[in-house]
Formats: C-alpha cells, sequence, structure tokens
C-alpha cells in the first residue's frame, strides 16, 4: 500500500512537470507578431469606422505579415494553431482587398472573423503567467 502512495506521488509529479516542460517562452519575432496584431485589433475598429480604406489596407497588411510569422512558428509544432494562423493570414489578405473596394461591411466582417480566430488561438495555445506575460502551450 505504501508503495502504491509513493507511486502515485511520483505520477502526478511527472505530470505536473511535463506540462510545466510544454510551456515555452516565445521567440522574439513571434512576440514582436502577436505586439503587432495586438496593434492591429486595438486601432482597426477606429479605422474601419472612419472608413480610411489606406489605413485599414496598412492595419491588414501588418497583420498579414505577423500572422505569416505565427504560422511558420507553428509549422511543425502544432497543426491547428499553424491553420489558425493562416486562416488568420487569408482574412487579412481579404481585409486588403475590401479595403480596395471600400466596402465597410466586408471589412467589419474580416475583422470581426481575425478577432475571432486570434481569440479562438490565444485561447488554445497560450498560458498566461502571474507576471501578465504569456507561455506558449
Amino acid at each position: 500500500m505504501r508503495q502504491q502512495t509513493w507511486f502515485a506521488i511520483l505520477l502526478g509529479i511527472t505530470v505536473l512537470s511535463l506540462g510545466a516542460a510544454a510551456a515555452e517562452r516565445a521567440p522574439a519575432d513571434y512576440q514582436n507578431a502577436m505586439k503587432d496584431l495586438g496593434v492591429f485589433v486595438a486601432g482597426v475598429d477606429k479605422v474601419v469606422a472612419a472608413e480610411d480604406w489606406d489605413a485599414i489596407a496598412a492595419q491588414a497588411t501588418s497583420a498579414r505579415d505577423a500572422f505569416a510569422i505565427a504560422e511558420k512558428y507553428w509549422d511543425g509544432k502544432n497543426a491547428d494553431a499553424k491553420e489558425l494562423a493562416g486562416s488568420g493570414g487569408k482574412q487579412a489578405q481579404d481585409l486588403i482587398a475590401v479595403a480596395g473596394q471600400k466596402s465597410k461591411e466586408g471589412a467589419e466582417f474580416s475583422v470581426n472573423e481575425i478577432k475571432m480566430l486570434c481569440a479562438n488561438c490565444h485561447t488554445a495555445h497560450r498560458e498566461a503567467q502571474p507576471d501578465g506575460s504569456f507561455l506558449i502551450k
């Protein structure tokens, strides 16, 4: 009975340490890409409301480039995250196109799709730390 208790304790410690070891700090280019996407999310609604098509296209281009970095990072690591990043890049490209067409409804749709993809990826693939930073799951 005593051996079973120790075995259970060791197994629990092993499982917890594997979970902790699985989380990692993202490389600098990925962190910068996420910051660029944060700037996009924080400012894009304002430029869409103002129908500033040049600013929308510029922000969408920045987002597309950031998604490309994210997709490259996730390649070979996590198929779901890679797919989400790829979808984000496609939505950003669509946003560039609708900015060229000056379609407010299209821009609003693309922006909402991008925000939803970001939220889904963050929920599934990042882990908040007590200091406010994040680790990659």
